[in-house]
């Protein structure tokens, strides 16, 4: 009895999880999905990693994290949840699912997060990061994120 307890918390658990990251609305935008395929905002409002101080970045990229949910699977406090941490991940080295390592770099941060499937983390499941961030992240925002997760040490 108990083992099925436990799966249906594990099954209620990934659907809450599914419908958090990858739900169908954009986040930001109140719960509306948009046809433009992320939250509305104009180049102005979101600064480019250049044209901030290290700390702007580091808030611009927290607020990213949490407009777009990413912290609902990832920490920043080196606990592991549903997705690697952040804490302490720029420049680690990571074993992936099929036994090869790779160097936690900007462009490995950039094409986990564009295409997550990718190179999967061992320990971790493939297909629960949502797909489309391409389409959802301006450019600004995802050079904001990487930053924000540079930082994390």
């Amino acid at each position: 009895m108990r083992f099925i307890s436990k799966v249906a918390g594990l099954a209620m658990f990934l659907l809450l999880l599914t419908a958090a990251c990858g739900g169908g609305s954009s986040p930001g935008t109140g719960g509306a999905s948009q046809s433009s395929g992320g939250p509305q905002s104009t180049a102005a409002e979101i600064p480019s990693v250049a044209q901030t101080s290290p700390e702007n970045a580091k808030a611009f990229g927290a607020a990213t994290a949490r407009v777009f949910v990413c912290n609902g699977c990832h920490t920043a406090d080196g606990i592991a949840a549903a997705g690697p941490t952040w804490k302490g991940l720029y420049g680690k080295e990571e074993t992936l699912d099929d036994g090869t390592t790779v160097t936690v770099d900007e462009a490995y941060l950039r094409e986990s997060i564009l295409d997550p499937n990718a190179k999967v983390v061992e320990g971790f499941l493939p297909d629960i990061m949502p797909t489309d961030f391409a389409e959802r992240l301006s450019d600004a925002q995802l050079d904001l994120l990487i930053e924000y997760i540079k930082v994390l040490q």
